[in-house]
């Protein structure tokens, strides 16, 4: 078995762990961890928990050999309500990690290891751990370099997995559970109750009630329909580090690739650009940027997908983000600070997106 919570961590199970990957020779060993907990409340989110772990070894010359001097752990949750719910993550980003990153150019974390329980959910990543660079919160949002370099990567990596047959043998069972009664109709049950007890815009309560009734047909044209890839399905700022080398170069690196699965490409820049850049960033300048994406899509060898495809299925990308953020928002355990997040940030900015991209026209495409 693996370990369970940053407790169970043993400087001799890190020690096997780097033997096995290859960065810790055979003679030196882990003799001493110092372990962070990340994220507050024992470091126990809804999906997950997350510690920094300090290594120390017997052998002064290990980590410049290529033993790392502290790793990111990552757990499934503690309540194993959670764990269970969510057990696909695990083999999600597994399968990132061990058939995809090593293929890919993005810059993701370098996985030491990755273990899971299909039975349970339970899983254990060891990873690299960014701390020497700058991490971004997606509440500040992204100034337009950074946001053209975002664009950049992603759409290689969409690109890269274009309609492959990686994209239709990788099943996300998490995808398919959007599709589920309690998801689609859920927020339809509960919304008048959840409107007036919280203080929401006008534009979000408007852009709700055009669209909530439009929930399967939306979820259906975005995940099922082709084209397809593989998308990260939650790149956001908090998911990301950035780093600027001697010549002002900007290195950017995507962390938590968990949601990974086949769907529409614009779905990660409808995550993206809907609601990660920031207030300065003008209406005429993000819709650049999407066309940006597009020409880079192009570019690199995708077929057959014009501009007016890629609005579309960008318009759609972006109410199904903005459904399935107010869901969470309305029915899932989040902390004071979580909630008032979404409900002060995040969906006023995916309603003004959703107006500066005309994204309710798309209906007109599902109903005729």
């Amino acid at each position: 078995m693996f370990p369970l919570s940053p407790s169970e961590l043993h400087p001799d199970w890190i020690t096997d762990a780097l033997r096995h990957d290859g960065c810790l020779g055979p003679s030196a060993a882990c003799t001493e961890i110092d372990v962070d907990v990340l994220g507050g409340d024992a470091g126990a989110g809804v999906t997950g928990q997350l510690a920094r772990v300090t290594l120390a070894y017997d052998d002064d010359d290990a980590i410049g050999g290529g033993a790392p001097a502290s790793l990111i752990a990552k757990f499934s949750s503690t309540d194993p309500k959670f764990r269970l719910y969510f057990r696909e993550l695990g083999v999600q980003e597994a399968f990132f990690y061990e058939r995809i990153a090593p293929a890919s150019d993005v810059r993701v974390p370098r996985c030491y290891v990755a273990r899971y329980d299909r039975e349970s959910g339970a899983f254990f990543f060891l990873l690299e751990d960014f701390r020497d660079w700058e991490s971004i919160r997606s509440v500040d949002g992204a100034d337009e370099t950074l946001a053209e370099r975002v664009v950049s990567d992603i759409a290689a990596f969409h690109a890269r997995w274009w309609e492959r047959p990686e994209v239709h043998e990788h099943r996300s069972d998490l995808f398919a559970r959007l599709m589920t009664d309690d998801f689609l109709y859920g927020q339809v049950r509960g919304w008048k109750e959840f409107r007036n007890r919280t203080a929401l815009d006008a534009r979000s309560i408007a852009v709700h009630e055009a669209a909530m009734h439009f929930n399967e047909a939306i979820r259906t044209a975005v995940y099922w329909e082709g084209p397809r890839t593989l998308i990260h399905w939650d790149i956001q700022l908090d998911n990301m580090f950035a780093r600027r080398d001697e010549d002002g170069g900007l290195d950017l690196a995507i962390i938590d690739w968990a949601g990974l699965g086949p769907a529409k490409a614009p779905y990660d820049m409808a995550i993206f650009l809907g609601g990660n850049l920031a207030p300065s960033v003008s209406a005429g300048a993000a819709k650049d940027l999407l066309a940006s994406y597009h020409r880079d899509l192009v570019a690199q060898g995708v077929p057959g997908y014009d501009f007016d495809a890629c609005l579309r299925d960008f318009r759609l990308a972006l109410l199904d983000v903005f459904l399935r953020t107010m869901y969470v928002a309305m029915f899932f355990e989040l902390t004071p600070a979580q909630r008032e997040g979404m409900v002060a940030t995040m969906l006023p900015r995916l309603a003004r997106s959703v107006e500066r991209f005309g994204a309710l026209k798309a209906l007109e495409t599902l109903t005729g």
